[in-house]
């Protein structure tokens, strides 16, 4: 079976949506999807997760042990009226291979496919699978494709992807209950790699902390299971943040919340690295500009520091975790008091203690949705980052003569602690030996022998 060019990861190219249509989409309102969605007939599911390393949109690949289907599931940011991006997340689910028993047929035409989806409705849905009657332009693709090949230094070969795909089935069809997958080896090994292939030079199948096991078992699972619950993961229809609330947060919660996927067997995402990184970045340009503006038009430069403390407080509350943006609200009030008995710094310079203040309160929350408590050293290292970043960011506002020392004197500083109580008590147990220091002093005091 080829995969139809449309059928390509959906949130890189979605030529379709502009007409509201893509093959394959598994829908409750669409009557090619009705089937799927009333079998319950529970069974294994081997998972790929395919993307283009932290850099890239990922997607996952769903094969079923029995029937032999293969679908995939994603977020895109793709409008699905209008084909405009970034507008909305819509978490999708299409099929890219029906059923062994559909297989069968041998469709090789548009022709074929029409007669069939007269007698059968199951051939209507691989019909819709295969995409036929659409076609797409090799120009679109390569503009498509050419977005994202400047990320990545090299390109994953045919030859290497084949052996990939050869070995995640070879373990696949080594379980007894894969009756399906052994019926249409071929073509499940040919639409993989197609999808793959389609969805840019860069994809491949990524791995966890086992680089040598791309897939992921899921015991019992059905497509109508797979499709519910791919609908209830908190990023589809939420906001969309290319580092942060995207695709890649997509799969992991819908593999480690609703899959109760171990987080070591899951690739690592983008959002559970950069938070000190971007941190530090969006701190050093806001002073530049703030400074630079304060110079210039000091107006300006409280208009331009008001709408950026608002637009983080804003990104902090889209969250789905509120804490982060009370105890930022609570924190504000107690700098903008300790301000107003400040005499020896404008009320104005205030604005840049706020903008740190409110960064730590959102990238606290991006971390916490990225899942950065489920692995020690993920912990370690993003607090060191955020740590470095903070000691850099305060040291340029003392240096400029920015208040923001008003943060401890204040007490805002306290709240804003509490909120990394579980990284900051990991390391105190890990580093300090906090368990052994407890033992010490219950033998101390006797209050249990040693």
């Amino acid at each position: 079976m080829t995969v139809h060019p449309s059928m390509a990861l959906t949130g890189r190219c979605a030529p379709n949506a502009q007409h509201g249509w893509e093959p394959g989409l598994v829908t409750p309102n669409s009557p090619s999807s009705i089937h799927l969605l009333r079998n319950h007939d529970r069974q294994k599911a081997f998972v790929l997760i395919v993307g283009a390393g932290k850099a890239s949109h990922w997607a996952s690949l769903w094969m079923f042990a029995v029937s032999g289907e293969v679908f995939a599931v994603e977020l895109t940011a793709v409008e699905s009226e209008t084909g405009y991006r970034w507008n909305e997340s819509n978490g999708k689910m299409r099929r890219l291979l029906p059923a062994a028993t559909a297989a069968k047929c041998g469709i090789s035409s548009s022709r074929t496919a029409d007669c069939c989806q007269q007698t059968t409705s199951l051939l209507v849905d691989f019909s819709d699978s295969v995409g036929f009657d659409r076609q797409v332009s090799g120009a679109n693709m390569e503009q498509e494709t050419n977005e994202y090949e400047c990320l990545l230094p090299f390109s994953t070969s045919a030859d290497s992807l084949s052996l990939k795909v050869e070995k995640v089935l070879d373990a696949v069809c080594s379980e007894p209950s894969a009756s399906g997958v052994r019926e249409q080896r071929e073509r499940i090994q040919k639409c993989i790699v197609d999808f793959i292939a389609l969805s840019g030079r860069f994809s491949d199948i990524m791995a966890g902390d086992d680089k040598g096991h791309y897939w992921i078992e899921i015991e019992k699972t059905t497509p109508f299971q797979l499709y519910h619950r791919s609908q209830q993961v908190s990023m589809n229809g939420s906001f969309y943040d290319i580092l942060f609330h995207n695709c890649q947060l997509y799969i992991l919660q819908l593999m480690h919340d609703k899959y109760a996927v171990a987080f070591s067997k899951l690739p690592l995402a983008v959002g559970s690295v950069v938070a000190g990184p971007v941190m530090l970045t969006l701190e050093i340009i806001f002073m530049v500009v703030f400074a630079g503006l304060e110079q210039l038009e000091p107006w300006l430069a409280v208009l331009i520091g008001v709408l950026w403390v608002m637009a983080e407080m804003h990104c902090t509350y889209m969250y789905d975790g509120k804490d982060g943006f009370w105890i930022g609200a609570f924190a504000t009030l107690l700098v903008l008091l300790y301000a107003q008995f400040d005499k020896a710094h404008p009320l104005v310079h205030t604005i840049p203690v706020l903008s740190l203040l409110w960064d730590t309160c959102m990238i606290k929350e991006a971390m916490l949705v990225n899942k950065v408590y489920e692995s020690n050293w993920l912990m370690l290292l993003n607090a060191f980052w955020v740590l470095l970043a903070l000691g850099v960011v305060c040291l340029l506002q003392l240096l400029r003569g920015w208040p923001v020392l008003d943060l401890v004197i204040s007490g805002a500083l306290l709240p804003v602690l509490l909120m990394a109580r579980k990284a900051s008590m990991y390391c105190f147990v890990e580093f300090c030996h906090a368990d052994l220091l407890v033992d010490a002093l219950k033998v101390l005091f006797r209050l249990e022998g040693p």
